[in-house]
């Protein structure tokens, strides 16, 4: 196939080894050497099936729309074509919920067109699950009075703000911070999950506080189960074309195919409210202008007109860019439109360059070679013993092409700069606890990062972490591992991206900021507390306030307001030794208690002692009431979520314990009701300790 003689591309891409491959419409996965090793999918992609032909003809091409129309109502519309039928209809009817509208009927040919639409008064609006509810409308064809349900529809209206460089969504003219991770396959062989196994995936991401999910260029277009799920869970999706990296030819053979698999593709996501943006391509625009080429040796007709014009035409109403990224001069500068970010990450960059790039939408971030729990380590490597050196746990790390390093390269890198620790070194001592750290510095990074992203005084509008699910065991850039397991850096995220949180900032000289994040369209009064430990652990300084936090509004707090003065909460004017090892934010609820943590670590050394354990529910010991035990730990109080108190005795004292809330943990997959058990380990315990089980 790579032998047929093609026009040379403008450029040649790095992320592909065959340039011709941009001539034919195909996944990229199993493609790329640099981090997808296995067998390309070859052969259908969709299930093949026979089915008895229908009387009254085959529905083919069926668009649905939903939008908004005056004073508060909305307009369903459908166009489809009943192919051949031996019995052609005498009536047609649209049906949405209880309301029933006679649709036109056409021949063309030997098919039947069907067109017409319905109104509906006084519609609910859709919204993602972090700002509302999710309404939906059962749209339904009726033939001669028989009944073919469709499916459902909702409303909501998208804008996209791209003045002074801004890339800032909004739903229903609400502005929405935009957080979640590129979406990948359960299987990436036969590219197909059972249908319970893609919602559950959702609605894992749904849990950590994610309301979008970007399908990437260099993938597959989902199918009716991911789009029901994100419709039905309130999680926006970012749809990208399936053009990623290279050139896409302008041949009139290569555009027809094109147009046909957009019809296909974005045909079937008419009327669906999760729908939320169209990018013509991944890192187009960004291979070409990185060689230092014009302008126009890299901006493409395919991406500025070909690909908007049938966008318009099949989803209309939502917003569609080029490329991602793209936006600024050149068109991955992350100070202007959207960005593909990695300042934090594969440039070494520190975490306060997060704020100095100035970031408005991340597209892509955070990838760093994170090693799964100790559990998947286990069963698929026998223990993190495998880690740096061994063949078959490299073969699983992700390489840029033509580089010398790779990503947990990467992760090594921060553990060095958060910690101070020589990951070498610490493999030759105690190769677990290396990998703990690892993970830790991940989990801290990630929660930096993000947190200065989603502060009241940030530019940033939206991050999408690259990515959701590792494509086979090892240590990916997967919140998930390969078997859906959670990671550390997913419990970070999720404290992060929780719809009503609090998150601390480091401002330097100035302190710390504390900001408030409430995206929810109900007010709510709730209670911040601070509360300030020494190294051991002991409770020095406390305060709290009293808010009362309008609908989707963002409040920044100094965090020394709290507090009877002024303190170096952060150590940075060093007057003295530090005092302060951990500060802690929590927002309380009368009801509920406290719905939100969030921790500054000012010193080296306490980081190193507590900030993998960013994961874990539950921070103290209620018998020992003012006294931090411990931030959580990984393993078993991070993953178990119980009714109760688990305590963890250590050498004679209480080193963890984690408040845990009744329910069904997906990355554990047991009964809730059964009590907690195994070992935790923290990162300031000396040794792995037992779960002792208090009643609560």
């Amino acid at each position: 196939m790579f032998a047929r003689r093609h026009p040379r591309p403008r450029w040649k891409s790095r992320l592909v080894a065959h340039q011709s491959l941009r001539w034919y419409r195909t996944t990229l996965l199993g493609r790329v050497p640099g981090w997808s090793r296995w067998a390309a999918p070859v052969g259908p992609w969709r299930p093949v099936c026979l089915r008895p032909r229908e009387p009254q003809g085959e529905l083919r091409e069926l668009q649905l729309r939903a939008e908004l129309g005056q004073a508060g109502g909305g307009v369903v519309s459908l166009r489809a074509r009943l192919a051949a039928p031996v019995e052609a209809p005498a009536n047609a009817f649209l049906c949405v919920e209880d309301r029933r509208e006679p649709l036109k009927l056409t021949w063309a040919g030997s098919d039947l067109l069907l067109q017409g639409e319905c109104l509906i008064p006084d519609v609910a609006l859709w919204w993602p699950h972090t700002h509302g509810s999710q309404p939906l409308y059962d749209v339904e064809l009726e033939l001669d009075g028989r009944g073919r349900p469709l499916r459902r529809v909702g409303f909501r209206a998208v804008e996209l703000d791209r003045t002074r460089g801004a890339f800032r969504i909004s739903v229903n003219g609400v502005p929405i911070f935009c957080r979640g991770a590129l979406w990948g396959p359960a299987d990436p062989v036969t590219l197909r999950s059972p249908a319970d196994e893609v919602r559950g995936a959702v609605a894992l991401a749904r849990e950590a506080g994610m309301n979008m999910l970007r399908v990437p260029g260099y993938g597959f277009y989902e199918d009716r189960d991911f789009w029901d799920a994100c419709d039905e869970l309130g999680v926006m999706v970012w749809q990208d074309c399936m053009l990623a990296s290279y050139d896409p030819p302008a041949d009139p053979a290569f555009l027809a195919a094109l147009d046909a698999e957009l019809s296909q593709a974005l045909g079937a996501l008419g009327g669906r409210p999760a729908l939320t943006m169209v990018c013509g391509s991944s890192e187009t625009y960004q291979q070409a202008s990185m060689y230092g080429l014009p302008r126009a040796r890299w901006e493409s007709d395919v991406l500025e007109r070909h690909i908007p014009e049938r966008a318009a035409e099949l989803v209309p109403g939502v917003p569609y860019v080029p490329s991602s990224p793209s936006g600024g001069d050149p068109p991955f500068t992350p100070g202007e439109g959207v960005s593909h970010y990695f300042g934090v990450g594969a440039y070494l960059r520190g975490v306060q360059d997060a704020r100095l790039a100035g970031v408005r939408f991340a597209a892509e971030c955070l990838s760093f070679g994170t090693p799964p729990e100790r559990e998947t380590m286990e069963a698929e490597f026998q223990g993190a013993q495998v880690v740096g050196h061994d063949a078959r746990w490299k073969q699983t790390v992700a390489q840029d092409a033509g580089t010398a390093w790779d990503f947990e390269d990467v992760r090594d890198h921060y553990v060095r700069q958060l910690f101070g620790q020589e990951p070498l070194a610490l493999r030759y001592a105690d190769a677990d606890h290396a990998v703990d750290l690892g993970r830790a510095a991940v989990a801290e990074v990630m929660t930096q990062v993000l947190g200065e992203w989603r502060r009241a005084r940030s530019p940033c509008d939206g991050a999408l972490i690259l990515c959701w699910r590792d494509l086979w065991p090892g240590a990916g850039w997967g919140l998930l591992d390969a078997r859906g397991r959670p990671k550390a850096p997913f419990h970070a995220v999720r404290r992060v991206f929780s719809p009503t949180t609090v998150v601390i900032v480091d401002d330097g000289l100035a302190g710390l900021e504390l900001n408030v994040l409430h995206d929810r369209a109900e007010p709510v009064e709730l209670v911040l507390r601070l509360r300030v430990f020494d190294a051991l652990g002991n409770a020095v300084e406390a305060g709290a306030r009293e808010l009362q936090l309008a609908p989707r509004s963002a409040t920044a707090i100094w965090a020394h307001t709290l507090l009877d003065g002024w303190r170096d909460l952060n150590a940075s004017y060093r007057f003295t030794p530090p005092v302060y090892d951990v500060v802690a934010a929590e927002l309380c609820d009368s009801r509920a208690g406290v719905i939100a943590r969030s921790f500054h670590l000012p010193s080296r050394r306490a980081r190193a002692c507590s900030a993998a354990g960013r994961g874990a529910d539950g921070v103290h010991d209620p018998r020992c009431p003012g006294r931090l035990v411990a931030d959580g730990a990984l393993g078993a109080v991070r993953a178990v979520r119980r009714r109760g108190r688990a305590g963890i005795p250590c050498g004679g004292r209480l080193v963890s314990s984690a408040s845990a809330r009744a329910g069904h943990d997906c990355a554990a997959g047991v009964n809730s009701a059964a009590p907690p058990s195994g070992t935790v380990r923290a990162l300031n315990a000396v040794r792995t300790s037992g779960i002792a089980l208090q009643e609560s």
